[in-house]
């Protein structure tokens, strides 16, 4: 019994949880031939390693959803006219931002800076694709802003919700839902039920194509990614970060039933799920179908690839010193820039060839030593 316990409790917190925008709209015409070219047989190529050819805009909402009682707080990341840049403190008002500021002030390993252009103009062409993120247990739509900044550059607009009562502020305030299956559905419903409004979401201006529509998520939100791709036919492809999508604590998704390509990243030490998790997270790989992509990180801890690491005790794993999983030894995580640079590229990367019509060649990526992948076509 007491194994059971402790197998339980180390899969529990397998969920508990800046490179500038420089090249931007100035060669407006390569992007627009580069988005019109997307379901030819000539479609140019793309560097998923490095900022596309747009600006990029952001934008903040509030969608209600009268049926279940829920406000989302949503944030949307697309293709802009013109550059800008802002703080990370910009997602937020009132007592959250004020909070933010306060956990900002301390040692940390978070991304402040952001590449977007707040409520700017929109960058002519489209329809665009998008992929819908869902975020981490205790996190904030924006926990990954850097990838979404390098999607939307390369012409995918990217929209995320807040899952209320899952957010960093619920649980400073002591108010955090609890992790568990029930809540998996909760969430499940959060991301489908932006699918059929995108255009009222991100507005008439983001030309958005429901034909093109992938899910992306880590930890907690990776097993809601998985869990959204195998019940809605209109997702295209799904992506996990740090978590399995098939999760025996959390129950719901069953990853041979998810039959559209998946791409899977794996910190190799992630003390949050621990080698246990890491385990199920290589057996989700195995069990697959095809086409699939498992993506290690050498050295990586599980926040390793999000923009806000080291803010809360609870988002530390990844930032600065830890001891080994393997063997307890003393080590320093992944140089947190690089972990969001792994991230931002793959998603890139496996988001260029299933919903931008780029070859799959394009996910081998060969700019890390620390990174090793394996695929299943």
């Amino acid at each position: 019994m007491r194994v059971l316990l402790v197998a339980l409790l180390l899969l529990a917190a397998a969920c508990s949880d800046d490179e500038s925008q420089s090249n931007n709209a100035n060669n407006s015409n390569n992007a627009n031939n580069t988005n019109n070219s997307n379901n030819s047989n000539n479609v140019p190529t793309l560097d998923p390693t490095m900022n596309g050819p747009y600006a990029v805009g952001v934008r903040s909402i509030q969608y209600e959803d009268t049926d279940r009682s829920r406000t989302l707080d949503v944030e949307i990341w697309y293709p802009a006219a013109e550059t800008g840049s802002g703080s990370i403190l910009d997602f937020e008002s009132g007592e959250n931002r004020t909070t933010l500021e306060g956990l900002l002030g301390q040692e940390n390993c978070a991304t402040e800076t952001t590449a977007s252009n707040r409520d700017a103009q929109v960058a002519e062409g489209g329809p665009w694709p998008v992929v819908v993120f869902s975020h981490c247990h205790n996190c904030m739509r924006y926990s990954a802003f850097s990838t979404a900044e390098r999607l939307a550059s390369h012409g995918i607009v990217v929209v995320a919700p807040d899952h209320e009562d899952n957010t960093m502020f619920d649980e400073l305030a002591g108010n955090g839902i609890a992790l568990g299956p029930q809540f998996l559905e909760v969430r499940r419903q959060d991301i489908e039920l932006l699918l059929p409004v995108l255009d009222s979401v991100t507005g008439t201006d983001i030309d958005t194509d429901e034909d093109r529509i992938a899910v992306m998520g880590h930890s907690f939100g990776s097993v809601t990614a998985g869990y959204v791709a195998q019940e809605n036919s209109e997702v295209k492809a799904a992506m996990g970060i740090a978590a399995p999508m098939e999760n025996p604590l959390l129950p719901g998704v069953t990853i041979s039933e998810i039959e559209r390509p998946i791409m899977l990243i794996l910190a190799v030490e992630d003390n949050s799920i621990t080698t246990l998790g890491n385990n199920i997270l290589r057996n989700n790989f195995e069990d697959a179908n095809s086409p699939a992509w498992l993506v290690s990180v050498e050295d990586a801890g599980h926040w390793d690839f999000s923009d806000i690491a080291g803010l809360t005790d609870f988002v530390q794993p990844g930032c600065g010193d830890d001891e080994r999983m393997t063997n307890g030894e003393e080590f320093t995580y992944l140089d947190i820039e690089t972990g969001r640079d792994i991230a931002a590229t793959y998603a890139t990367a496996f988001f260029a060839h299933t919903l931008l019509g780029q070859p799959a060649s394009i996910i081998d990526q060969d700019g890390w030593s620390q990174v090793s992948i394996e695929s299943k076509e």
